[in-house]
């Protein structure tokens, strides 16, 4: 984290510990439940001008403790604001 922040990152998000739990599906594919769904929310929430902060936090809203999104430590500034890139301008 230190070394991704030292090399010019304006903002660096990292989860303590596992996060999620792994299933399987019905196809037999590992699904990291609760890491999947905080990932899908996080993005849309970025997608709509929040900050990593703000998008960290409402992510995780609805997801159990358990999982272990709550746990999470963020580095730089708390108002960085991300464009994704996959959703063009």
């Amino acid at each position: 984290m230190q070394g991704t922040y030292r090399c010019g990152a304006r903002c660096v998000l990292r989860f303590r510990g596992a996060i999620g739990s792994h299933e399987l599906d019905a196809q037999g594919n590992v699904v990291v439940k609760g890491a999947e769904e905080w990932a899908e929310a996080f993005w849309q929430y970025l997608k709509e001008g929040q900050t990593v902060s703000e998008a960290a936090q409402n992510a995780a809203r609805g997801i159990p403790p358990s999982k272990g999104l709550g746990n999470r430590q963020i580095l730089g500034s708390l108002k960085t604001r991300v464009h994704p890139a996959r959703y063009g301008n």
